[in-house]
């Protein structure tokens, strides 16, 4: 009797449970894991797997194969911060686009350039020859650039420029190297235009990294305020990773002001030091080498306050989506993001851009068509490549003012387009 009633018991349960999954798939709360992407990074090494996606069909993402995107950050050497927010930002943007493109996974390859050119190189042809990524971008600083655009238009594959680039590309005339931030003259072009107009400066005292970059920002920027009629009587270079820059400010003579570009940890030395000289003239910057649009570098660095600098971004800005990308940002770093967090997320923004417009097509030709024919509205700006001979983005210059609560206030926006002479010299126009 009793083992009757358990069987009728058993029964009875097994027939409830077949009703609650039947109820379950007809009408009950769905549940969805959207598929993460994946990354594989060197140095450090770590690798994530994408989770698994619910999506079963044919062509979904979880049978798709996987786009892969190679990325070249400076995750060690002494521009090593400017790599990590750069990673943040772009992860962040894969993260918030679902972790797919035209309906196939996202997977980041990134590799340490190392803050070193020949490094960089190295890693440019693992992504293309080992990794097979379709697209690479990075790195951020200038060092082997010239040698990668070259070694990618040898192999006829994209390649993404993550901050505004050197004149030696840029007018070089290269069809596979895109620049959607613009080139380092338009910062010159754009601040000089404003210290000599606006702040009424009429001589300038010039000092810069020694480096493709440098020339480019700083010697653009004193290039064109000669062109307004300014004067410049002292223009210097020093070795990248100085930190003694007493030297450089003592034989500097009377100006109205003083013009610097130090990227990264530089100005970490630079601006107490230049505090410790007694100098007493304002100092203004043609590209703000991701510090004075740092919310975090500022908080310990007093003496950038009065700085006036051109910067590619910051998160005060009023462009489509910068409002969500700040709010995600903090609510995972803890912090309002940078310039290279800023231009990270708008790099792979453009870039995801351009893959949907393929269709997902990841052939070199395919992707070269979409990457030059896109228009895009990023966080840092619109992106468009309204010049025919070459792929260079009309730049949009944030100038600000490290204020005495260090925090940056914008002053206002220029956007600078350069196009070329017949001589192939840059012939740059303030875009209304």
């Amino acid at each position: 009797m009793r083992r009757s009633g358990l069987c009728k018991l058993m029964l009875i349960a097994t027939v409830m449970s077949l009703l609650i999954v039947s109820l379950a798939a007809c009408g009950g709360e769905e549940t969805t894991t959207t598929a993460a992407p994946t990354v594989t990074t060197a140095a450090p090494s770590t690798e994530t797997t994408a989770a698994p996606s619910t999506e079963t069909t044919a062509g979904s993402p979880a049978t798709a194969e996987p786009i892969k995107i190679g990325v070249l950050l400076d995750l060690t050497g002494f521009l090593a911060w400017t790599g990590t927010d750069n990673q943040k930002g772009m992860e962040l943007c894969v993260e918030m686009a679902g972790g797919q493109v035209a309906g196939r996974p996202i997977q980041l390859v990134i590799e340490d350039a190392a803050t070193d050119g020949a490094v960089a190189m190295d890693k440019a042809k693992k992504l293309v020859e080992t990794d097979k990524v379709c697209i690479v971008l990075g790195p951020v600083n200038g060092m082997g650039d010239l040698a990668i655009t070259g070694y990618m238009e040898e192999k006829g594959l994209p390649r993404i420029e993550l901050a505004p680039t050197e004149e030696v590309v840029a007018g070089g005339g290269y069809k596979w190297n895109f620049m959607p931030h613009g080139c380092g003259m338009m910062y010159g072009f754009a601040v000089a235009d404003y210290a000599y107009k606006d702040l009424g400066y009429r001589s300038l005292a010039g000092l810069g990294a020694d480096m493709d970059a440098g020339k480019t920002f700083l010697g653009g920027f004193l290039t064109a305020f000669r062109n307004l009629g300014g004067t410049v009587p002292y223009e210097t270079y020093y070795a990248p990773g100085t930190t003694d820059f007493l030297p450089f400010f003592a034989s500097m003579p009377k100006v109205d002001a003083v013009a610097t570009w130090w990227p990264g940890t530089d100005g970490l030395s630079g601006f107490p030091q230049y505090q410790e000289s007694g100098l007493k003239y304002p100092m203004i910057q043609p590209e703000d080498g991701g510090l004075t649009a740092d919310p975090k570098a500022l908080k310990d660095l007093p003496s950038a306050a009065g700085c006036v600098a051109g910067t590619l971004y910051t998160y005060l800005l009023n462009t489509p989506g910068n409002v969500d990308f700040v709010k995600a940002y903090e609510a995972k770093q803890g912090m309002k993001p940078g310039v290279f967090a800023g231009c990270g997320y708008a790099s792979m923004q453009y870039v995801l851009a351009a893959l949907e417009a393929a269709g997902g097509d990841t052939t070199p030709a395919a992707l070269q068509a979409a990457l030059k024919g896109v228009s895009v509205d990023t966080i840092c700006g619109p992106v468009s490549f309204p010049v025919p001979e070459n792929n260079i983005a009309a730049g949009r210059i944030v100038i600000m003012k490290v204020s005495e609560q260090l925090e940056p206030e914008t002053i206002k926006t220029v956007r600078v387009q350069e196009a070329h002479d017949a001589a192939g010299k840059p012939v740059l126009t303030i875009v209304k």
